[in-house]
């Protein structure tokens, strides 16, 4: 069996007392998955009622014109900072009016558990304020739908990618590729490849190197 469960998921199942696995993983593995946290990473796509705005570059970094607090990734008392990054590669490659906003750090935890009324507005106010529009067109004024991620609050992922935190050494993340139950329960996922940290590229090695080592296993039972 390959288990592919989230992180935090993981941390919920070792710590109750009827957990999912019976009998209890190795003190190692579940060393391993106390080390490990999931991340805060949130995609606000915005939609408007047409392109406005320069389609030329893919990637656009904008700041306050004046800073509210001397942070980088904002906080929670900063809400979503001084610096967006605006992901505009929607609108540059198909022509449809629609911009990325990606929240990260602070911003992303400022953002975690709000509702769409509240998040939309400091969005779209930071556009108005740093995004050059040369016709003079408010980002508030002309969008028209807004969607936001929810990694962080869906019960089955709680956050967007596995990461080290502080104390998190590279043998956790291999301790938890081993396997358990005498090569009869194995794990994949972002968080297995220390090199590939929280990314899709780990999961999928991860994947693999799973799949391997169940040939492996059924092998050696076959001789």
């Amino acid at each position: 069996c390959i288990v592919s469960i989230p992180v935090a998921c993981l941390k919920d199942c070792i710590n109750e007392p009827d957990g999912l696995f019976r009998p209890r993983l190795s003190q190692e593995k579940e060393e391993a998955i106390d080390m490990l946290q999931m991340g805060c990473y949130k995609k606000v796509f915005l939609i408007f009622d047409g392109i406005f705005w320069d389609t030329g570059p893919t990637f656009i970094g904008l700041a306050r014109k004046e800073l509210e607090e001397p942070l980088l990734f904002g906080s929670s008392r900063a809400g979503i900072g001084n610096y967006l990054n605006v992901d505009n590669s929607i609108a540059k490659q198909t022509g449809k009016p629609i911009l990325e906003i990606t929240l990260v750090g602070g911003a992303a935890q400022w953002a975690k558990g709000k509702k769409l009324e509240e998040i939309l507005p400091s969005v779209l106010s930071f556009l108005d304020e740093s995004m050059f529009v040369e016709d003079g067109s408010l980002f508030s004024e002309r969008c028209t739908d807004c969607y936001i991620t929810r990694w962080e609050e869906d019960r089955y992922s709680m956050g967007a990618y596995a990461g080290f935190k502080i104390g998190t050494l590279d043998r956790h993340a291999e301790s938890l590729a081993e396997p358990e139950w005498d090569g009869r329960l194995l794990f994949a996922g972002d968080a297995l490849i220390s090199m590939y940290e929280g990314s899709v590229h780990g999961a999928l090695l991860s994947g693999k190197a799973a799949v391997d080592k169940i040939g492996e296993v059924l092998s050696d039972q076959i001789n």
